[in-house]
């Protein structure tokens, strides 16, 4: 191995070890926030968690958008000569892409 890949591994290693109980903390911080946020306002943090799911899916797989894309504007068509109000999903895929 490299001498940075080794440098930045025992760096990483030195940091655990020196705070063993960081990782547990940060843990129990977002369960906690996340059970509070889920008990005073259940649709808001669902709709949130349902978007960064969103978020990190077109991350994972970028072919993903186009797909999106076309399956969104499709249905933007049927609303808009049906004379529905549509809430323009797309603008997140524009947004991660």
């Amino acid at each position: 191995m490299s001498g940075r890949v080794s440098s930045v591994s025992s760096h990483v290693l030195r940091r655990v070890v020196a705070r063993p109980w960081q990782g547990e903390v940060l843990l129990a911080t977002v369960v906690l926030l996340l059970t509070a946020a889920l008990a005073f306002a259940p649709l808001a943090t669902l709709l949130v968690l349902v978007a960064a799911a969103a978020v990190w899916a077109l991350v994972r797989f970028p072919f993903a958008i186009a797909l999106t894309l076309i399956v969104l504007m499709g249905n933007l068509k049927v609303n808009w000569y049906l004379g529905f109000c549509t809430l323009l999903p797309e603008y997140l895929v524009l947004l991660v892409a």
